[in-house]
């Protein structure tokens, strides 16, 4: 008996050092370059109170008529505003994944009741996607407000950051394995004809309220219009239908792994 339990420890023994051998860590890569960007030809168009449409570039202005308008932020901030969209590649173990990063501007009054003493810095937020989720542009209706949540491995916001620095903050808080409680939710109208495309891009929580991603949320009867096609009546971005399609995937760019990669080994 004393054999078979000391053969039987030999053999646990064993089968722990060859799990520990097979252990392997996870190899991650990162794209040094963005690999699509969206930063120009786009307005920001609102609907005001008194039912008129206005539109400012790049900024979504507050909803109060152009002879009455009262921001409470600096101008160029609107309620949400849009610098650039820059989409990375990410690699982990094979498997391709994006790095969506919409950076906009941001800032605080340094007298806040005087309006006096504007700071103004650029903030960026990230989403972690897999690319074969995100919608198709080519299964759009023409003129149909479509809204996709897609579920994100990684999320999060940057304040005062540089273009060049935001891979190396990403970096630095991700963490394996990948896991995020956060959407991605993409809101887009289309008119292929017109060669036109109407959207807004926010993280929204996957159980809980509270809109990211944005310089500040919209209600309507206490309810934000963020995640629900009824935005588009209120607001949104418009650019040309190519711009867009152009950071959103096609389908044989998915295929292979693209040579110029930052590898940062395993974590």
């Amino acid at each position: 008996m004393r054999n078979v339990l000391s053969v039987l420890l030999v053999a646990a023994s064993c089968s722990v050092l060859t799990a520990q051998m097979e252990r392997k860590n996870s190899e991650i890569s990162f794209s040094k370059e963005p690999i699509a960007t969206l930063d120009k030809d786009i307005v920001g168009w609102v609907k005001s109170i008194d039912g008129q449409w206005k539109s400012a570039e790049q900024t979504i202005l507050d909803n109060q008529p152009e002879d009455n308008d009262n921001r409470q932020k600096h101008k160029e901030i609107g309620q949400d505003n849009f610098v650039a969209m820059h989409v990375y590649d990410m690699w982990v173990d094979g498997k391709r994944l994006w790095i969506y990063v919409k950076f906009f501007k941001n800032g605080y009054y340094r007298y806040e009741q005087r309006k006096k003493g504007w700071r103004g810095r650029l903030d960026a937020y990230f989403y972690l996607v897999d690319p074969l989720l995100l919608p198709d542009l080519n299964d759009l209706k023409n003129n149909t407000p479509y809204t996709y949540l897609i579920p994100t491995m990684g999320a999060g916001k940057f304040q005062d950051i540089r273009k060049k620095d935001i891979i190396e903050k990403i970096k630095s808080t991700l963490t394996i394995p990948l896991h995020s409680d956060r959407l991605m939710a993409i809101q887009l109208r289309v008119d292929k004809e017109s060669n036109k495309a109407q959207f807004q891009i926010s993280s929204m929580h996957k159980v809980f309220s509270g809109i990211d991603g944005i310089v500040m949320d919209f209600h309507i009867r206490d309810r934000s219009v963020y995640g629900k096609n009824v935005l588009f009546d209120h607001f949104y971005y418009e650019t040309s239908f190519l711009h867009v399609l152009n950071i959103l995937p096609s389908r044989k760019h998915l295929v292979k792994q693209p040579k110029d990669l930052d590898s940062i080994g395993s974590y």
